[in-house]
């Protein structure tokens, strides 16, 4: 391995998430971290969810995030 190849190797970071799903007070909620509260779906919180409907929800936002 080249001094580059170490030098980029050793930079990489784990970068967590954004957005996360956890178990709210009634059902599932995605979390968003940097608003520090529910993610919005559009003016919508993206709370009192089912499970795979907060997996399917955190999934998108995630994608549209690291996307833009």
């Amino acid at each position: 391995m080249a001094y580059n190849e170490r030098n980029v190797a050793s930079e990489k970071t784990f970068h967590p998430s954004r957005f996360l799903v956890r178990q709210g007070y009634k059902g599932w909620m995605v979390y968003d971290r940097e608003r520090k509260g529910p993610a919005l779906i559009g003016t919508n919180p993206a709370t009192d969810l089912t499970k795979e409907d907060a997996d399917k929800i955190e999934r998108r936002l995630r994608a549209e995030w690291e996307h833009n």
